[in-house]
């Protein structure tokens, strides 16, 4: 019985541990596997598209897909903070960050 509460115990804090850094390896090994000269065009890009007027459907569902491919490299540009999330520590608001990490890392967000 002991045994079976130590796998479970490993097991959960094995869980836990990819749950909080899964999505930072994710990304980094991303943003390595990206060329550098990749990664400086799409944000060439995506300030170019930023700064066209008006803006049109096309150019602002491609800097969307730009940024979202930064994003899931580690890399933010364009991003605003919620305060509420952002300036408060509590066990929900951790969830909804490791959350927020996955669906970036997967490109959901």
């Amino acid at each position: 019985m002991k045994t079976i509460v130590r796998r479970l115990g490993l097991i959960l804090i094995a869980f836990l541990l990819l749950a909080l850094f899964g999505p930072a390896i994710g990304k980094s090994c991303l943003h390595a596997l990206t060329p550098h000269a990749t990664l400086t065009a799409w944000r060439a890009e995506v300030k170019r598209l930023d700064s066209l007027f008006p803006r049109e459907p096309v150019n602002e569902a491609r800097r969307l897909e730009l940024l979202r491919k930064l994003r899931r490299r580690g890399i933010r540009l364009d991003e605003g903070i919620i305060e509420e999330i952002d300036h408060h520590i509590t066990p929900c608001t951790i969830a909804v960050k490791i959350g927020w990490q996955w669906q970036e890392l997967f490109g959901w967000r």
